[in-house]
């Protein structure tokens, strides 16, 4: 019988830090991570009772956001995700995230999880129209269908890799779904060539946050 490996994580081989991971079975789909530390490969799968408090230490491979892996957008996606964004902003709203959003437009790429944050598909580009501390709300033209979501945000030079759990997903318009993401951790550090562009304010307190 299969064993997956200690529940309290495996160690780096290149740093012996204690990683948020395990090896994947038969049945598992194995993601590719990589050490936030050091920059060591490993195929394995996230554990979930880790992902919270030990999220930082791990980062996914790029070669899971590479354009290659993901839907393409519509040519009119941007310019129609506005008109639909601003027809839902005339309506009486009611907030009912943990703290204030922001309205922003960033360019973002959504993997989707099962709910033991397993990969599971699709990969998908994106648009996140606001966000805040806890949470987000991201534009694609396509539903995501899958209870949890990882997705790499473009802001700057910087990329930021955040896990959240899907709240709501539904169809906003014309080839438009919005999904409301809540967030449960960010993932570790992800390189950049040049030097970084400063967070947005809600960005930047979900990092203070983790």
């Amino acid at each position: 019988m299969f064993d997956p490996g200690p529940t309290h994580g495996i160690h780096c081989q290149g740093c012996d830090q204690r990683l948020p991971l395990r090896m994947s079975g038969p049945a598992d789909v194995a993601t590719l991570w990589e050490c936030a530390a050091c920059g060591t490969a490993f195929a394995g799968v996230l554990l979930p009772e880790q992902a919270t408090s030990l999220a930082k230490l791990v980062r996914l491979a790029q070669l899971h956001f590479d354009a290659e892996h993901a839907l393409p957008l519509p040519n009119a996606f941007r310019a129609d995700v506005l008109e639909q964004i601003a027809k839902q902003n005339d309506r009486d709203f009611v907030e009912r995230r943990r703290s204030p959003r922001e309205d922003i437009q960033l360019d973002a790429v959504a993997i989707g999880l099962d709910a033991n944050f397993m990969l599971v598909g699709p990969t998908c580009h994106g648009l996140v129209v606001n966000l805040s501390s806890h949470g987000m709300l991201l534009t694609t033209h396509v539903i995501l269908p899958t209870a949890s979501v990882a997705v790499q945000m473009q802001t700057g030079s910087e990329k930021i890799q955040l896990l959240g759990k899907i709240v709501w997903s539904r169809h906003l318009g014309k080839n438009c779904y919005g999904t409301g993401i809540d967030f449960v951790a960010r993932f570790g550090k992800v390189p950049a060539p040049s030097a970084k562009a400063p967070l947005s304010a809600a960005a930047a307190g979900h990092s203070s946050d983790k």
